[in-house]
């Protein structure tokens, strides 16, 4: 396969290879986004914050609803853990907290 055609067809297709984004794909992707992003972060049930108390955040962290704002879920306290207690959340901190940091001790 000739490198420098493939090249030249990724960069500029022939009109019969390109896709086709309608306006109403590129709105309905972002009205998709949207409410996507809308559904994350709230509850239609409960406006408020939703978490659950009973989770064990790791040590030096901060109240529940400032951890969820702050923590970017790197899992770099996951990793430098030397005991492998730190673990993340899966849905028992509902959507919002997904991948965060919890201390998991094995019974």
């Amino acid at each position: 396969m000739n490198i420098g055609k493939w090249i030249s067809d990724f960069f500029s297709p022939s009109k019969d290879k390109r896709i086709d984004i309608g306006r109403r794909n590129v709105l309905g992707a972002a009205v998709v986004g949207l409410a996507g992003g809308v559904l994350m972060k709230g509850n239609p049930l409960d406006m408020g914050r939703t978490y659950n108390d009973g989770l064990i955040r790791p040590p030096g962290s901060l109240a529940e609803e400032e951890f969820l704002d702050r923590c970017i879920r790197c899992g770099e306290c996951m990793k430098v853990c030397p005991t492998n207690v730190v673990q993340p959340v899966m849905l028992e901190a509902g959507l919002e907290g997904m991948w965060t940091p919890v201390l998991k001790q094995e019974l």
